[in-house]
């Protein structure tokens, strides 16, 4: 028995050590959706946002995004993303005095709430987004010429929101998951 723990030791530290030394990690383009809802592989769990509990209200200039991730398992950490198109139109008027309508201009709103740990395997909570924060386009880009101004900006979402989440795991994975709300 002390003769085999003699061969296997100096087998054994190198592969440790390479082990070690080794990055476990994501890259961004991983975190993309390639379908329907990914479930937690590598991670512990299975979690997956709690379709009574999570829910989407909007008006054409506030969202309200409420959820409720469970599954969790022994995750470390949960980021929670919402975001939403909006149209901004206005007027645009020249030195002259001449107002004429501007082109609409689609931007996106977004809001997150980072680092969550999950307590009991869950986590909850809501994200608000205003139309109101898109930033305005420049006159250049939506009015019929440089010397134009942008007066009279309305914004309003015109696009249901996106409620995504990444699920960073102890093992150094990630898994998004998808609401369906």
């Amino acid at each position: 028995m002390q003769r085999r723990m003699k061969l296997l030791v100096p087998v054994l530290v190198p592969v440790l050590a390479l082990l070690a030394c080794t990055e476990v990690g994501t890259s961004p383009s991983a975190l993309k959706p390639t379908g329907g809802p990914a479930f937690a592989v590598q991670g512990g769990g299975n979690p997956k946002f709690s379709n009574r509990d999570t829910d989407c209200t909007a008006s054409s200039t506030d969202i309200t995004c409420t959820y409720k991730i469970t599954g969790l398992g022994n995750t470390d950490l949960v980021d929670v993303f919402v975001s939403a198109q909006v149209t901004v139109s206005g007027f645009c008027r020249n030195h002259g005095g001449q107002v004429v309508e501007a082109q609409d201009f689609t931007g996106t709103v977004s809001g997150s709430a980072l680092n969550q740990k999950p307590e009991n395997g869950q986590i909850s909570g809501s994200i608000d987004l205003l139309a109101s924060s898109a930033s305005n386009p420049s006159a250049a880009s939506v009015c019929p010429g440089a010397n134009w101004t942008l007066a009279n900006v309305t914004k309003s979402f015109v696009s249901n929101p996106d409620l995504y989440a990444i699920v960073h795991h102890q093992d150094g994975s990630t898994t998004r998951i998808d609401s369906a709300f």
